[in-house]
């Protein structure tokens, strides 16, 4: 049976793109605000950030994941484009 995850799952990644990186920031910057992410958040937000992006890596619910990209980070993203995001997210906060 497959796992089911809502938004309500997903706060710290909610943060993550409504105040980071959102519709304004540019795929250039993604280090540089992974960075101030690490920098600024405490070791709580970080670990759950993380947590959230395991989470649905995991789950791999595509539309769920494109609605929500769309929805909080304001971008229209290919799937694979999206794997790749979360990814390269989770590898260096």
């Amino acid at each position: 049976m497959k796992e089911i995850i809502n938004e309500n799952q997903l706060i710290n990644l909610r943060y993550f793109f409504e105040c980071y990186f959102n519709v304004s920031a540019n795929y250039s910057e993604l280090d540089m605000i992974v960075t101030e992410y690490k920098e600024n958040e405490s070791k709580e937000y970080i670990e759950g950030l993380k947590s959230e992006i395991e989470l649905i890596l995991k789950i791999n619910d595509i539309e769920l994941m494109n609605n929500f990209i769309k929805k909080y980070a304001m971008r229209n993203m290919k799937y694979n484009k999206i794997i790749e995001l979360l990814h390269h997210i989770k590898n260096n906060i």
